[in-house]
């Protein structure tokens, strides 16, 4: 990942982290532009998952269809069920934590969708989250801040490099999962290769940089949650 954007993927880090803590979060990213961050975030050891979806995933007028078409209304169903970490399971990686789904954007739309199929199963199946999930956008200066405040969905305003980086890069080939779409009839639930390869390249930007890791645990560090990688390559520098 190139400098600029990997440092303003840090100092993002340590923004979400302050307003919303590992100990109390389980982060989701929503389809490919989230990748780096969910690698970062697994490879510091806190709760993350990747969530595969895409704004092509259902059309604008995808919710009053579900309603008429109990097939794609179900696959919907399924795949929420699939790829959302239990909270009530000890073995999950959100247990007993709020669940926050974060999205790279430039218009919103992809967010907007996501939340429609969102409340689309919440409707169907209420005991899928056991505490309400919060969305967060995340978006470049020139974004219109007001479509997202319409839709009542919170954003953080990120650096120009990673998003210039997020939003003119693909991240397709190295996302987690296969694209998914509603109207798919097969679907692999495989993870790749090509993302595991990539976090092993996220964690040799790390390594290569203490100092985020000093940042991170001088100013998250509550005693209540360790960031596993940090304090395994604070110890090798002597701190």
């Amino acid at each position: 990942m190139p400098r600029g954007a990997f440092k303003d993927l840090q100092k993002l880090t340590l923004r979400i982290f302050s307003n919303f803590p590992p100990k109390n979060y389980c982060y989701i990213g929503i389809g490919a532009s989230p990748t780096p961050m969910i690698a970062l975030f697994q490879e510091l050891g806190v709760s993350a998952a990747n969530f595969p979806f895409s704004r092509s995933s259902l059309h604008s007028t995808s919710v009053q269809r579900e309603k008429r078409d109990s097939l794609i209304g179900s696959r919907i169903i399924r795949h929420f069920i699939h790829f959302t970490p239990s909270q009530t399971l000890p073995s999950s990686v959100c247990y007993n934590k709020k669940i926050i789904f974060i999205d790279f954007t430039a218009t919103g739309e992809s967010l907007s969708k996501f939340e429609s199929a969102l409340f689309f199963v919440k409707k169907h199946h209420s005991e899928l989250y056991e505490h309400e999930p919060f969305l967060l956008a995340l978006t470049g200066r020139e974004l219109p801040f007001q479509m997202l405040e319409s839709n009542n969905i919170n954003y953080m305003e990120v650096g120009t490099d990673l998003f210039k980086e997020l939003n003119y890069s693909s991240y397709d080939k190295l996302r987690e999962f296969d694209v998914w779409l509603a109207t798919m009839e097969k679907y692999s639930y495989a993870s790749k290769d090509a993302y595991r390869s990539f976090r092993k390249s996220i964690k040799r930007q790390l390594e290569a940089d203490e100092k985020f890791c000093t940042r991170l645990r001088t100013a998250l560090e509550t005693g209540e949650i360790k960031f596993n990688f940090c304090e395994k390559l604070l110890y090798t520098f002597g701190y």
